[in-house]
């Protein structure tokens, strides 16, 4: 679950664009942030998962406070930035380096879904179409976030 209580983020001082932030998502349910640019939807997304920190309030996923970047709240959570680099390695090399950082990881799972979106698990990740690349990133972490329900 994630929860802000009173949450305040400007990035100049004594300027909030997000002032005073209430909003509680609950698992299972599906949620859309919607806005225009500039409105501060990443930088809300940053607060959430720890990658900014509040000016005031309090902003909590699973109970844990994201400004102590906890690993046991880090390890559940995976964001897909619009634009993204990835390396000039294979998906099988890529899974092999970054896997164990993701203790409930299921290999076997990831090989049956990049199967099932066709995407070649000997490919170099920065030769695969964009389409092909975010298709990569779902999967990686599409198990984990599920079973998790954090969003």
């Amino acid at each position: 679950m994630v929860e802000l209580k009173n949450l305040s983020f400007g990035y100049k001082k004594g300027n909030f664009f997000l002032d005073g932030l209430e909003l509680q998502l609950k698992p299972g349910n599906i949620n859309g942030l919607f806005g225009m640019n500039g409105a501060g939807k990443t930088t809300l997304l940053k607060l959430i998962t720890g990658g900014l920190f509040p000016k005031s309030g309090v902003c909590k996923i699973i109970g844990l406070d994201t400004t102590k970047r906890n690993p046991n709240m880090l390890k559940d959570i995976f964001i897909i930035p619009e634009e993204f680099d990835l390396p000039s390695i294979s998906v099988k090399k890529y899974v092999e380096l970054h896997a164990g950082f993701y203790p409930e990881f299921d290999n076997e799972k990831f090989k049956k879904l990049t199967k099932e979106f066709s995407v070649d698990r000997h490919s170099k990740l920065n030769e695969l179409s964009y389409g092909q690349k975010k298709k990569f990133l779902i999967n990686l972490n599409k198990e984990l976030l599920w079973k998790q329900q954090i969003f």
